[in-house]
């Protein structure tokens, strides 16, 4: 019988809404967007966490960092993270994270990039399963056509991450 990994719980009150903020000792593992709440401990459990009811000095840096991210002053995450997955699918999430602040890329680009000129769509389904939204910026890669398409906190949380850093972005150059 294998132990639980002790899994550490913070929220960070964002403009989008209340996320909960999920890590390990050593890494962040989950992002939870508002109206994931019910499925959350769950999900946890079905992937070998046990949930504890504080915050560990992980979970209060990536709160730091996300509040920073917010407030339009933070452009890089630093956080070491929990990547899951096959070895296409953490291969497509270490591309996502070379895809820089306030910019964007298409499914196809990020699946060219990667290597996977073909697999635009294996791509839009490793996006629909990230773990860590936010930090791992799913919200940058766009549809054909760059249609803001799906994302799992709802797209107009999507389109507000996408002006955020524009929008700090054009600040931060003047």
């Amino acid at each position: 019988m294998t132990v639980p990994i002790c899994l550490y719980l913070t929220t960070v009150e964002s403009p989008i809404g209340c996320l909960t903020v999920a890590c390990s000792e050593a890494q962040a593992v989950f992002i939870h967007f508002p109206h994931e709440a019910g499925s959350m401990e769950a999900q946890w459990r079905a992937t070998g966490y046990a949930p504890q009811a504080q915050p560990n000095p992980l979970c209060l840096r990536a709160k730091q960092e996300l509040e920073a991210y917010f407030s339009g002053t933070l452009f890089a995450f630093t956080l070491p993270l929990a990547l899951h997955g096959t070895p296409f699918q953490v291969q497509i999430l270490r591309q996502l994270q070379a895809i820089p602040y306030g910019h964007t890329q298409t499914y196809g680009e990020l699946a060219h990039q990667a290597g996977y000129p073909r697999a635009a769509r294996a791509v839009g389904t490793v996006m629909a399963k990230n773990r860590l939204p936010i930090v791992l910026p799913c919200h940058r890669v766009l549809a054909a056509g760059n249609h803001l398409g799906g994302y799992g906190g709802g797209l107009d949380a999507k389109d507000y991450l996408l002006q955020l850093e524009r929008t700090a972005l054009a600040r931060s150059i003047r």
